[in-house]
């Protein structure tokens, strides 16, 4: 896991996973209490990791599609304005 770096809220994230802070807070945290169960340690700090990074790469895909559907917007606005003569 070159790319993982423990910042505050992955700390806080992993926690709530270690000590099974109840199926509900997990979910909410995007964590399948499943995927964590009848691992060990090691194994469970391996399986976060990956979920981490795979939700944090979901999220910037997510911004990414944002921003893009946003300039969209703002240009097709824009020709919309001009179309009916609004400068």
């Amino acid at each position: 896991m070159n790319q993982f770096k423990w910042t505050d809220e992955a700390v806080r994230s992993f926690v709530r996973v270690y000590v099974g802070s109840g199926k509900k807070e997990m979910l909410k945290g995007g964590y399948r209490s499943s995927d964590y169960r009848k691992k060990s340690y090691d194994e469970k700090l391996e399986q976060f990791k990956k979920d981490y990074m795979d939700r944090e790469s979901q999220r910037a895909r997510f911004e990414d599609f944002k921003q893009r559907e946003e300039e969209k917007l703002k240009r097709k606005l824009s020709e919309f304005k001009k179309s009916i003569g609004i400068s």
